[in-house]
């Protein structure tokens, strides 16, 4: 499934399986591999993300206010 253009303020993600994400962000592309119990620190961002993963994507995001 891809989700429709969204965006995000800074965050952070706490990844709980391991599967795959395109992402879409400023007309670039990208694959990821999410890693479980990993825990990101990730910036403010417009985009697009598809999983492309054999599963979904389980995380937990806790967004700051601006």
């Amino acid at each position: 499934m891809t989700s429709a253009e969204h965006s995000h303020n800074q965050r952070v993600a706490i990844f709980l399986n391991r599967t795959k994400v395109q992402q879409w962000t400023d007309g670039k592309m990208e694959i990821r591999e999410l890693v479980p119990d990993l825990v990101t620190f990730r910036d403010a961002v417009v985009h697009v993300s598809k999983c492309v993963g054999d599963v979904p994507i389980r995380n937990i995001l806790i967004e700051f206010k601006p």
